[in-house]
């Protein structure tokens, strides 16, 4: 998966991890609600859930396209890469709050 650009912008994980928690529309959080699996890991928790959840998640609009092209690069980028930024564990848990709420 290539990089996550917003406009003229290249987005690291941290970003993409807040602009999905501040842009996922509630009907796409409650599809991944219903695949969450405790883990003492946020990050392993939200990749698996949005692994089992990305064939559901709708792709009708441009922003529902965008929801779901962040979920991918983030599953790709945790597949890919054992390594955690400084902050990506909290901005994960940030994620995880929003969608568990709907739960």
């Amino acid at each position: 998966m290539g990089k996550i650009h917003d406009g003229e912008t290249i987005l690291n994980k941290i970003q993409v991890i807040n602009a999905l928690t501040a842009q996922l529309p509630d009907a796409h959080a409650s599809i991944i609600a219903c695949n969450l699996h405790t883990d003492s890991d946020p990050r392993k928790t939200m990749v698996y859930a949005m692994i089992e959840a990305y064939k559901h998640l709708p792709t009708q609009t441009e922003e529902d396209t965008k929801i779901k092209k962040y979920a991918l690069y983030l599953v790709d980028k945790y597949m890919k890469s054992p390594t955690v930024m400084d902050g990506e564990t909290e901005a994960y848990q940030s994620l995880l709050e929003r969608i568990t709420q709907l739960k």
